[in-house]
């Protein structure tokens, strides 16, 4: 199942602003283009949920539920044409990828992908670890080794989807991976030492190994890649450098890079190739305000807030459609599931 913002990394986020409220100069957000028309409505009417997602064609908002105790539980959906008329999907709770084509089995020693169409099953190489698949579904990467624990040395593997040409790409400290900037290249990360705090992001090429340093720092979190792969996005905190903390966006291709405005600060999730949504963290808020980013000119505009009660967004979780049309949230007022419709 597609996931994004996870509550872990929101209350890393948490943390990091505090520490930016200590130790920076805080600008006040403003709009470069004037804010834009959208229209925000319920979907859910029980309180019935967290961690929406969306379906592949952006038409419905999936959710484990267990509605009552006659309803059996499982993966339900809404249709954004038809809210509060939600409806069991799959009674089946596993780990899905992107659309919801195969599933991800893990078992201790053991990682099995499973095609849904058809139910057809196979184990791949990757040990019980965790498999990104490309976005062309042709290929899978993992990592293996000690990158949970920060420290040792780990290996980044990828192999065919079926599991076959099993290939060692990088040798790193703490190597992770991140997803897939394409086809044929890796967003990765990991340390030169162990022991260090310091954090590199990489693009790494699949044809040939050859890493590509996009950034480095102490405590570098929470990297999200665009739609397209083209940029990534990421936070850095807390820093001995205070200038360095905050929200960082980069070109995966190595070219450019630069840091968010402090004010910005706060939950963050790609709309498309280049726009970046933003939700920035502001303790004293009465409601919340969505911004937008467009990393190719570094305008932003205001799409919605701060005066609307509704838009109250709960502990960060909140999920963009693949279409970029549309953002589920759960209230923060009635812990409902509501749609907000963003314009062009």
């Amino acid at each position: 199942m597609k996931t994004t913002l996870h509550t872990t990394q929101f209350r890393l986020a948490l943390a990091a602003a505090t520490l930016l409220l200590l130790t920076a100069v805080w600008l006040p957000a403003h709009a470069d283009v004037p804010e834009a028309a959208t229209h925000l409505a319920p979907l859910t009417a029980d309180g019935c949920c967290t961690r929406p997602f969306w379906s592949e064609d952006s038409r419905q908002v999936l959710f484990i539920d267990k509605p009552d105790e006659s309803a059996p539980a499982g993966i339900y959906g809404v249709d954004t044409a038809s809210p509060l008329q939600p409806a069991l999907v799959t009674p089946r709770i596993a780990l899905y990828s992107p659309g919801m084509d195969y599933v991800i089995d893990l078992q201790p020693g053991a990682t099995t992908l499973e095609r849904v169409a058809d139910g057809t099953r196979w184990t791949v190489p990757a040990q019980g670890a965790s498999v990104t698949i490309s976005p062309g579904e042709t290929r899978i990467a993992w990592s293996r080794g000690s990158a949970s624990t920060g420290g040792g040395t780990s290996r980044i593997w990828i192999a065919d989807l079926d599991g076959g040409n099993e290939t060692q790409l990088a040798v790193l400290n703490g190597a992770s991976v991140s997803g897939w900037i394409s086809d044929d290249a890796l967003l990765i990360s990991g340390r030169d030492t162990p022991s260090t705090l310091e954090r590199v992001l990489y693009r790494l090429s699949v044809p040939d190994g050859t890493l590509t340093e996009l950034a480095r720092a102490d405590n570098l979190r929470g990297q999200i890649l665009s739609a397209d792969g083209s940029w990534v996005a990421y936070y850095v905190a807390p820093n001995p450098d205070p200038t360095a903390n905050g929200l960082w966006v980069a070109r995966t291709d190595g070219t450019a890079r630069f840091q968010v405005v402090p004010a910005m600060f706060g939950s963050y999730q790609w709309r498309d190739d280049q726009r970046l949504l933003l939700i920035p963290l502001q303790f004293a808020a009465t409601n919340h305000e969505l911004w937008e980013l467009d990393a190719a000119t570094q305008e932003t505009r205001l799409l919605h807030g701060p005066d609307d009660p509704a838009f109250k967004v709960n502990d960060g979780d909140w999920a963009v459609s693949p279409d970029g049309r549309k953002l589920v949230f759960v209230s923060a007022r009635d812990h409902n599931l509501w749609l907000l419709t963003l314009p062009q």
